[in-house]
């Protein structure tokens, strides 16, 4: 093995090392972005929860009126 040979292998070492760190660094981006629009996400949907919250009580206080019932024509 000459020194091309060296060559060669210090080059795919190299390039090995230079993918897992790109890798690493792209995955731990995507990573923030995601959380931050989970959180986004979460918010939105605590806030439309919180809108009925109210509701239910609402409701049971109202009296249900509901025509009579007529026979088949």
């Amino acid at each position: 093995m000459g020194w091309l040979g060296l060559g060669v292998i210090f080059l795919l070492s190299v390039g090995v090392f230079v993918h897992s760190q790109a890798t690493r660094v792209f995955l731990n981006e995507a990573a923030g972005r995601a959380e931050g629009t989970l959180q986004l996400a979460t918010t939105a949907l605590e806030g439309y929860l919180e809108r009925f919250e109210r509701l239910p009580p609402l409701i049971a206080k109202q009296q249900l009126e509901l025509p009579p019932l007529s026979g088949p024509s």
